[in-house]
């Protein structure tokens, strides 16, 4: 389902304030590998409206450390969607 699709007030708030608030630790620890890189991508996707700009960098530098097809599959629409955030917001 698409995130467009969702119900946001079913969203768990206070599992998702936990993710960032580890999120947030592991980035003031230095933590800049895949899993926290996927966690900075997670929390963006949670906020409205998404920064689209900022979620196409962060799969670049994933798919930059990871060299995972799929995480460039992923990158795709992100960076198309980067050029045309001003009709999406």
């Amino acid at each position: 389902m698409l995130l467009a699709d969702q119900d946001r007030s079913r969203w768990n708030t206070a599992q998702i304030a936990a993710g960032r608030a580890e999120l947030d630790s592991a980035l003031a620890l230095g933590g800049h590998g895949p899993y926290v890189l996927q966690a900075a991508v997670t929390s963006l996707h949670a906020e409205t409206p998404c920064d689209w700009v900022q979620l196409a960098a962060l799969y670049g530098e994933l798919a930059h450390l990871t060299g995972s097809p799929v995480v460039e599959l992923n990158r795709g629409p992100h960076r198309f969607l980067r050029g045309h955030s001003a009709g999406i917001a």
